[in-house]
């Protein structure tokens, strides 16, 4: 039998916005894919149902899905991050339909969202192995602008803690729902001025306190003695049926604060946590370049796992 080539036209044809009754057959798009990109796609409908209600994602205007005879095989996002002039972009296809055309086009179709959503650039991320997006991306005359490295520990200590404790004079304590505000402006003061973040508001943390794994029970703020908060650590827990993945979501210390060992207590605290929490591993990401985080995590047994780079499309 022969089989008939798609051709591009057909293709660009499929993509259509994202719908609500999409969601199942998108997750089983994802779990085809497998890992790639930046973004770390909620494996459950619960998860995702929940992010997508989160401030800024609004997924009937921001995916689009590549509909081949009522299957996905492909999708592309546009992420506003409008208060630091960008969109994340977040493209992927089906390894066992993976038609050039198609993927140049998602990729457009999100850049072309960016354009619409006035973001004066967007910005994508793509797996140092995953040689056929970044061809793509080449394409689309995307140029390199940083570099990300995944660390993963595979047996996470329930000794870190311990191992790594506070220095006197500071104490740790978990967060509450009424902390949204606090951890706000701690979040926006630590990473100020750091690439690519995007300066939280309250709606935005509040939101993410509210998804399944990341509640503020997952938060730890260390204080100082006037009982000032100072550093935080942020996980999450995903259970993938038989096993619990953990994740360092974001973690950081005030600067005025740094250098005293509270960076790795605090980091210890969570992974300390996790690992009661009977996850098999934790993972993360972290700028190559952030010498001094690369160090506390490799001090706690991380390692990496992937290496993700970031491109960027001026579009003014």
């Amino acid at each position: 039998m022969v089989r008939r080539r798609r051709s591009a036209s057909t293709m660009r044809n499929t993509v259509r916005p994202f719908q609500r009754n999409d969601i199942g057959g998108f997750l089983d798009l994802l779990r085809r894919i497998g890992p790639h990109g930046h973004i770390r796609w909620p494996e459950h409908e619960e998860g995702l149902t929940s992010w997508f209600s989160t401030p800024r994602v609004d997924p009937e205007s921001n995916l689009f899905v590549a509909d081949y005879q009522g299957k996905l095989h492909g999708y592309s996002f546009a992420y506003p991050e409008l208060n630091i002039g960008r969109a994340v972009l977040g493209v992927g296809v089906d390894r066992n339909f993976s038609v050039a055309a198609l993927r140049i086009h998602l990729i457009e179709r999100a850049v072309e969202r960016a354009r619409e959503l006035q973001a004066d650039s967007a910005d994508v991320a793509v797996g140092a192995e995953d040689m056929s997006s970044r061809g793509a991306i080449a394409f689309a005359e995307f140029l390199p602008v940083n570099r990300m490295l995944v660390l993963i520990s595979r047996e996470p200590r329930l000794d870190a803690a311990s191992r790594y404790p506070l220095p006197d004079g500071y104490s740790l304590r978990r967060a509450s729902s009424t902390d949204a505000e606090l951890l706000t402006s701690l979040q926006n003061a630590t990473f100020e001025g750091s690439w690519g973040y995007s300066p939280n508001n309250v709606a935005d943390v509040e939101a993410r306190m509210k998804q399944k794994g990341a509640g503020p029970d997952r938060v730890f703020v260390t204080e100082d003695s006037d009982g000032g908060a100072v550093a935080f650590n942020w996980t999450s827990i995903e259970d993938r049926g038989q096993s619990r993945a953990g994740f360092i979501q974001m973690t950081g210390v005030l600067p005025a604060h740094r250098g005293m060992g509270l960076g790795i207590a605090t980091v210890a605290a969570g992974v300390t946590d996790l690992a009661q929490e009977g996850v098999d591993s934790i993972s993360l990401e972290v700028i190559e370049s952030n010498v001094a985080a690369r160090r506390t995590y490799s001090n706690l047994d991380f390692e990496t796992q992937s290496v993700v780079d970031w491109y960027k499309k001026a579009l003014t």
